[in-house]
């Protein structure tokens, strides 16, 4: 009998120990699947109005890429989630004419690091 006793608690410590070390993983993956509350940028491309004139353009790196993921929060910070274009080339997604369009830059970037193109006369 005590050695069913002990068989018995050593095996109860073994399956502890390893339920015990899978907890932290398991509990990683469930955060990341299921409770993933990261502000993580995300492709949109109805968002990028520059896109509904210029078409067949490719994006500069895979949206999956870092670079791509700073990109899209800059422009998320700018006003204009899921436009990667405005980041670097500037001009008014918002814009009712070619002229409005293609020139200057949206307000965030007057104030903070981005396109610097000629504001209109």
């Amino acid at each position: 009998m005590k050695l069913l006793h002990h068989t018995l608690n050593k095996l109860r410590t073994k399956h502890i120990r390893h339920v015990l070390t899978a907890l932290p993983l398991l509990s990683w993956l469930l955060s990341v699947q299921f409770f993933n509350t990261s502000e993580e940028p995300v492709h949109d491309p109805p968002a990028n109005k520059c896109r509904a004139c210029h078409t067949g353009i490719e994006p500069i790196r895979d949206y999956q890429s870092q670079m791509m993921k700073e990109i899209l929060k800059i422009a998320a910070k700018a006003g204009y989630p899921g436009n990667d274009c405005i980041v670097c080339h500037g001009g008014q997604p918002d814009g009712k004419t070619f002229k409005e369009i293609h020139s200057g830059t949206v307000e965030y970037f007057r104030t903070h690091p981005g396109p610097r193109q000629p504001l209109d006369k």
